[in-house]
């Protein structure tokens, strides 16, 4: 009995202090408390502003593919318009150079100059045709009032008199005053000396007519633009805008920087249009094709407006449905089990008629969170794996597999602006090559490409880059190099094709071999990368002319591509 009122006290102590702790443990448990509902509010919100972010970031990037398509469309539109100048220009050259057989027997008999009044009428694009002897005086013309005509002072009969044909830039006809350009074609005799050149009027309108646009798009408006920026003839609005200067509008600006390309600005008729222009070959003349802007643009804003609207109303379906499903589901059980935990507080030990809480309810809802996830992962992972492969085929060249024009670009820009502080460059055709496959067929010229590529790339360099520029041409970009290694370089791939001993029946030597250009220069002595291409690709020629299967070197000169020099041959 004596015993027991310290243990009592002891006792009482212990509950008092288990209570204080109980009581601090409570305290702190409400401190900072937060309801459940709001935090699976503030976790669907959160998942709702990551999946609309990622909807947007893919609603702006399909924009973004609709836009480029929109710009591709109207590029094509400006191709197609091209096609008839293409085909017409490759008609009137065809007929310039059976012109040139007859050439001179015109020259020596001036009685045989009806021949070309029958060449015109055969020759619709051809408005007038003349001869025009050595001393560039017209000797013979369809047009009688052409003839003893002095035309030695017009460059485009300068530049045929030195062996090259040319085309000029737009001239207005003296008696119709319409848009026309003149194509000259030397004829050389086996001596490679020019004897006459045959010259041929066509008027643009025969060229490129117009009504060529009109069939590809009723929108569609046409400007012809010469360097200068004066408009040459346009569509719809041909009379009111020929002849006029708009070099003043960026429209013409932007055509005039550039080969070709797209852009969106307002023209002459100071609507904003979406314009695809091109240089024409041979000329300097640039065609442009413009959709209105605004026409072309509204399907797709107005479908890029409908994805958004509609992914926004469905977030708004989904965090609703949510909110219920997160109600029923998550905190109603919660509830129900804090409810049976209070009562078991109070001393309520008996079985409580409220069914038990189903939290396994939540499982579905993870196991959705989980598959998704894992399905996008995948398709993810898929994408990757297909825009790599896709990437690898585009920077190699099908026939061979080395690298591509594309690829050997950029490697080149990258190089250029890299800290290498020296490059070289190797330029190699394959000799005769065009005879190779007359002789053997296209089959076999595969073949030969193939197993030429497969030696220059076994030849060179870890570090140097083997691309196929096209054709039967091949680069050999050597980064860090300079000219001498370039040259031990040029001269063992020279030597590995030779090597080969692949039968060219047609070939001086009886086997396929290569002509080598090569080039280098110093990266911070202000030279370009078309400063390179080049003096290496006159190396090449130089090359050619030394009678092939051999290496040239070309020195760096800053100088423009010389225009007027013969075409290679193969």
């Amino acid at each position: 009995m004596t015993m027991a009122i310290p243990r009592s006290g002891k006792a009482a102590n212990d509950r008092t202090d288990a209570g204080g702790a109980e009581t601090s443990r409570h305290e702190v448990t409400r401190v900072g408390r937060t309801s459940l509902r709001y935090r699976l509010i503030a976790l669907v919100a959160l998942g709702l502003a990551l999946l609309i972010a990622e909807r947007v970031t893919s609603i702006s990037a399909d924009r973004d593919d609709k836009l480029r398509a929109v710009r591709q469309h109207v590029l094509d539109l400006t191709d197609r318009g091209m096609g008839q100048y293409l085909e017409t220009l490759s008609s009137v050259r065809s007929t310039l150079q059976v012109a040139t057989l007859d050439a001179a027997a015109m020259l020596a008999n001036p009685q045989a100059c009806g021949r070309l009044e029958r060449i015109v009428e055969m020759e619709p694009a051809i408005a007038s045709l003349s001869i025009i002897g050595p001393d560039g005086i017209v000797a013979c013309s369809s047009n009688p009032v052409a003839r003893w005509l002095d035309l030695s002072d017009r460059e485009y009969v300068q530049i045929a008199l030195r062996g090259v044909f040319n085309i000029s830039s737009v001239v207005r006809n003296m008696l119709s005053g319409n848009p026309s350009i003149m194509a000259a074609q030397p004829a050389v005799d086996d001596d490679g000396n020019v004897t006459a050149v045959v010259l041929a009027r066509v008027e643009l309108d025969l060229l490129f007519p117009l009504s060529i646009i009109s069939e590809l798009d009723l929108s569609a408006v046409v400007l012809m633009i010469d360097p200068r920026g004066t408009v040459i003839t346009a569509y719809p609005d041909t009379k009111q805008l020929a002849g006029t200067d708009i070099s003043a509008i960026p429209l013409v600006a932007t055509m005039l920087g550039r080969s070709e390309g797209t852009t969106i600005t307002t023209g002459p008729d100071r609507v904003r249009r979406i314009y695809g222009f091109r240089r024409l070959p041979g000329s300097n003349i640039r065609l442009a094709v413009g959709l209105d802007a605004a026409r072309v643009m509204e399907p797709v804003n107005t479908a890029t407006w409908r994805a958004a609207t509609t992914f926004l109303a469905a977030c708004a379906l989904i965090f609703i449905g949510l909110w219920f499903a997160g109600e029923r589901l998550v905190v109603r059980p919660v509830q129900m089990l804090a409810a049976r935990f209070a009562r078991f507080g109070r001393g309520e030990t008996e079985a409580s008629a409220d069914p038990a809480p189903n939290i396994v309810e939540l499982e579905p809802l993870i196991a959705a969170f989980g598959a998704m996830s894992r399905q996008l992962t995948q398709r993810e992972m898929a994408l990757r794996d297909a825009n790599s492969r896709l990437s690898t085929l585009a920077s190699l060249d099908p026939l061979t597999a080395v690298a591509n024009r594309r690829a050997f670009d950029q490697k080149l820009e990258a190089h250029w602006n890299g800290k290498a502080p020296r490059i070289a460059l190797l330029m190699i055709d394959v000799d005769n090559f065009k005879e190779f496959n007359d002789h053997y067929g296209h089959g076999e010229g595969d073949t030969c490409l193939r197993r030429i590529a497969a030696s220059l790339g076994a030849a060179v360099r870890g570090s140097d880059l083997v691309a196929r520029l096209g054709g039967e041409e091949f680069a050999v970009l050597m980064p860090g190099s300079d000219l001498t290694v370039a040259e031990e370089v040029a001269t063992r791939l020279r030597f590995a094709v030779e090597t080969l001993d692949i039968r060219h029946a047609s070939a001086p030597g009886g086997r396929v071999t290569v002509s080598v250009g090569v080039a280098a220069c110093w990266l911070d002595q202000g030279y370009t990368e078309a400063d390179l291409l080049d003096a290496a690709d006159k190396a090449l020629y130089a090359a050619k002319h030394a009678g092939r299967n051999t290496v040239r070197s070309g020195n760096m000169v800053r100088t423009a591509l010389d225009d007027t020099r013969p075409a290679r041959s193969a």
